[in-house]
């Protein structure tokens, strides 16, 4: 039986995005309680912690992290739409997509944790699954 595409996309989308607001979370408890570094006067009195000032290197590389999740969320969630709405049903694709969460997710861990070379590895099959994606689609509009 061939794969509802957009249930799996849909599915994939939420868990991404799920991961994402994480680590957006995740990096306001690193800056909150564990840095106490703020950059806004106004969180530092909030927060009792130091003055304000650039954010501690353990809030950095979680930021760091959580932006570069969403910078790829977003070609992957129009990416993976499209073909979604314009496949119907494929196995290949599905598995492209779920494929393509599991090395996001990859790369956040390793980025976190300062992993090379996970992190460019993971890194460049997502980068190699949404630019498929995209090919493909143009080929099906050509």
């Amino acid at each position: 039986m061939p794969a509802d595409l957009l249930n799996v996309f849909t599915l994939c989308a939420t868990a991404l995005t799920l991961w994402t607001l994480g680590l957006a979370f995740h990096t306001g408890t690193i800056r909150g309680f564990i840095e106490k570094t703020y950059s806004n006067p106004e969180d530092a009195v909030l927060g009792k912690g130091n003055s304000p000032g650039e954010d501690g290197p353990k809030t950095q590389r979680w930021s760091r992290a959580h932006r570069n999740a969403l910078e790829n969320l977003l070609p992957f969630a129009i990416l993976g739409y499209l073909l979604a709405t314009q496949l119907g049903q494929s196995v290949f694709w599905a598995w492209a997509f779920v494929v393509f969460t599991a090395f996001r997710m990859l790369h956040s861990i390793a980025y976190v944790n300062s992993k090379q070379p996970f992190r460019t590895l993971s890194f460049f099959g997502g980068w190699v699954v949404c630019v498929a994606m995209g090919v493909k689609l143009i080929m099906m509009s050509v």
